[in-house]
Formats: structure tokens, sequence, C-alpha cells
């Protein structure tokens, strides 16, 4: 779908949800808000602050109320013809600031003030749906003309895009999307931890085939996506390409210049993902087409004792060989042939946990980046399933080799503020020299009202070691969720 169609398409969606939630405005039964007591769960990641609805899978899926009945009586509002849209979305307002150690490295920043617009239709013609996105961020004249004084990963210069346009079917077993979408997989994901995610066009759907035995602790779901485009966090539009391509913005470190002009076909996965109390299993297949496969699982197990202290185990595998045409292999800077294995071990301690977790990537002489991970979506996002993958940096980012990362994270004020820190050592010569980083991390997220919420959150990363020398990377980050 090309882009003016899409954005037409979103026109549409957006003008009909305001006039039908016009209609019905101050209609139906408002249920009270319960507030629920949040778990905290601290990761590697810098996940995005609120899940988007529309991003649900059948287990979490949205059900949006029935469309209100027409009246007769009020002659000045139109009988619906087509469902009725349903209207979510945020508001963000983001602040980062890089600052090098190294003489004559300049410094970069970055701002910007957007957000998005989530419309999700109520169902029709019983099991369909119509989805769709914008996303938005405006520099506001703030940021440095100078390029090299900017944080262009945020952006730091304005973009409006439709990231989301999809048909979506659904029933009590299966749900499958057609379009562009938000894909949250291991490795392929939406690297949300800026103004505007990672999307996809793709087709995929989600396969529950005991719906009437799964609840929130007790599941299993079958996966299966093709997926044929990519938009970057930076990207205006879906192109052929990958975090590998030149023109999607990535760190220098991973980028590779001769994947400039090529096209990239996309990738096939299938996974599943079985939960069962306090037990989480997955496992994936990944053909990314002409670079490399990936075969991954991990499971996760909290011991539910009655003590202040429930220990946690982890473990996690990968293999990565070679797929079709081998891209970067033909080019001659490495060998495609790479594999990763890892453990977690810690507890949970009242409302936080320590988290010990360590990662391998054998070392091969010849291999790409010294036998790294070919990882087409996640490379240079710090997006990744990794133990050890901090804020800023990771093997995946940096080189084959070991990695050990210690979490230590609470929550106060039933879960209303958060605070965590990590430290990371990687251990990646002599492809690269060792490094290390320092994570904190805090959030502040008020009782939500009306089904508004606010967060506010900041964090800064200390990184040894870097090609300009030690890094002092600080975030800030406001968002505003609506509903």
């Amino acid at each position: 779908m090309k882009v003016k169609y899409k954005k037409l398409f979103i026109c549409f969606l957006g003008i009909y949800a305001f006039t039908a939630h016009a209609a019905s405005f101050g209609t139906g039964n408002k249920q009270p808000t319960i507030h629920k007591k949040k778990k905290v769960t601290v990761t590697h990641a810098e996940a995005p602050m609120t899940k988007p609805t529309i991003t649900m899978p059948i287990l979490a899926a949205y059900k949006p109320s029935s469309v209100t009945a027409f009246d007769p009586k009020q002659i000045f509002v139109p009988q619906k013809i087509l469902p009725r849209a349903n209207i979510d979305g945020n508001i963000r307002l983001y602040d980062f600031d890089r600052h090098f150690s190294r003489h004559g490295t300049k410094d970069q920043t970055a701002f910007s003030l957007g957000g998005k617009i989530n419309a999700l239709t109520d169902l029709f013609l019983d099991h369909f749906r119509l989805g769709g996105t914008v996303y938005t961020a405006q520099s506001l004249g703030i940021n440095s003309h100078n390029p090299a004084r900017q944080d262009a990963s945020l952006p730091a210069t304005p973009l409006t895009t439709v990231g989301q346009a999809f048909l979506q079917f659904e029933n009590p077993y299966f749900m499958g999307r057609l379009g562009d979408s938000l894909i949250n997989t291991p490795w392929l994901n939406p690297a949300d931890s800026r103004m505007i995610p990672s999307t996809y066009q793709v087709l995929y759907g989600v396969f529950a085939p005991w719906q009437s035995l799964n609840t929130p602790d007790n599941y299993l779901n079958c996966t299966l996506l093709r997926q044929i485009r990519f938009k970057s966090r930076t990207a205006d539009s879906f192109t052929q390409s990958n975090l590998y391509n030149i023109n999607s913005y990535t760190v220098a470190s991973t980028t590779i210049p001769a994947l400039g002009n090529t096209t990239d076909i996309g990738t096939l996965a299938v996974g599943a993902q079985y939960k069962h109390k306090t037990l989480s299993v997955q496992t994936w297949a990944y053909k990314f087409y002409n670079f490399a496969r990936m075969y991954y699982a991990d499971f996760k197990y909290i011991l539910p004792t009655k003590t202040l202290f429930r220990p946690v185990i982890g473990a996690q595998i990968l293999n990565n060989p070679p797929d079709g045409n081998n891209v970067i292999g033909s080019l001659g800077i490495g060998a495609v042939k790479s594999s990763a294995y890892g453990i977690l071990v810690g507890s949970e301690i009242g409302n936080g946990q320590i988290l010990f977790g360590w990662n391998n990537i054998p070392k091969r002489t010849g291999g790409y980046r010294n036998g790294d991970i070919v990882s087409p979506y996640t490379s240079g996002y710090t997006a990744d399933p990794l133990y050890t993958t901090s804020m800023v940096e990771g093997l995946v980012e940096l080189a084959a080799g070991s990695a050990r990362k210690l979490t230590g994270s609470y929550a106060f004020l039933d879960h209303q503020i958060e605070v965590a820190a990590t430290g990371a050592q990687y251990f990646i010569q002599p492809f690269l020299v060792n490094s290390s980083e320092i994570d904190l991390d805090a959030a502040y997220t008020p009782v939500p009202i009306f089904k508004r919420s606010l967060s506010i959150r900041g964090r800064v990363g200390f990184v040894s070691h870097t090609t300009s020398g030690k890094l002092t990377y600080s975030r800030l980050m406001l968002e505003y969720d609506f509903a």
C-alpha cells in the first residue's frame, strides 16, 4: 500500500472515528476504575511505558463496548452504518543528551514533542476490524541545525508518519492481521525506546487452540508471520531494508555501507509461547531472507514461595547460520555462522528483584564481527532479548564474546515509583576493546484517573571505551496516555 493511500485511509478513519465519538459522547454506562497492583519487571531493554492497545495478542485483546443503539428522536444524528472506532494514544516529550569525554568529539542532543493516535473499530461482519496509527515527532526548532550535534535517533528533525494501517480478523481461537503493523517477537519487535517505534508490513496470525483454558497465567499461543517491508524509528515510509542498510538510522558500528542500495525481501517466522503460572517458555525460528536464519528458545521460572524471597532462574540458547545468498558473507566482511547461550539467576524480593545475567557468543576467527549474531531488525537498537543487553550497548552491537550483567530494582508507593540500577561488562577483545556500562533508571507513574495516566522517566547511562571515548547518555521521557 503506497504512502499516500495509507495516509488517505487514516484520514478517513480518523474523521469517521471523530464523528462517531461525537455522536455517542456521554452515552453508555461507565464502570468504576479498579487499580490493580502492578508487578515489577525490569529487563535490559527500554520498554514502552504503556503498551499500545491495538498491539494486543489474543489473550489481551481489548473488547470495545457495543455501538450505542440508534435513537430515532435524535434527528440530527444519522444512523450509524459503519462500526464505531475506538480512539486512544499518547503524548510524548523526550529530551536526550549524549556527552563524550574525548576532546574534539561533539556532544549530541535532541528534543522532541509528539505522540500517536490509534484507531480500532468495533467488530463488523462478526469477525473483522480496521485499525491504524499516526505517529508524529516535532523538534519545534529547538535542536541544533548542525547534524553532527544532533542525536538523530530520537529523531532530531520533524517527522509525521502512518505507522499502522491494517485489516484484522479474529475469533475465539485466532487473530490474523494484514497490513502495516507493530510486531512483538524476541528478534522482530517495536524497539520502542524513542518517539516512534519500528513497524512492519506483514501478514501474521496468532492461534490459540485451547482458548477456553487460557487465562493471563495459563496459555499456549502459536504465531506465524511473513514480513515484507520495514519502517525504522526515523523513517517516514516502508522500504525493503533493514538496520544493516545505511538508509536506516543505527549506530555506525553495525551499519554496513555496502548494503545501502540493496533490497531486503523480509522475514518468515514461526513461534510458540507457553505460560503456566510462573513458568514461561518460548521457541522461535526466523528466516531473514538472504541474511541468516535464527533458532531461538528461552525459559524463565519463578519459584512461588510464601516467603519474601522468590528465586528466579532462566536460560536461553540460539543458533544463527547463513541463509540463501548470504549477503553479508558475500561482501567479504566475515562469515555468517554464530551461536549463543545464556543463564539468568536471582530472586524477587518483596516489590523488587536482584538478577544476574550471563551470555556467551563463541568467538570465530573470520566470522562476521568475530562471530557475532546477525540480527537485521535489532542491531544498533539494543532491542534484542539477550540477558546482558543494556540501555546503550549489547553484544549484538559490539562483537562476539561474553558478557555479564547485574540488575537491582524496587518499587515504592504501590508501584507508583520504580527505581533500577544495572552494571554490565563486555569481554570482546581482540575485535574491540572490552567495555562496561552502568545504567540508572527512575520512573514515576501516578495512579491513573479517568483512563488517563502520566509517566515521568529519567535514565542515564555511563559507557566506557566507545569509539568516541567515554559516553554519558541521559534521557528524560514524559508520556501522557489517553483513551
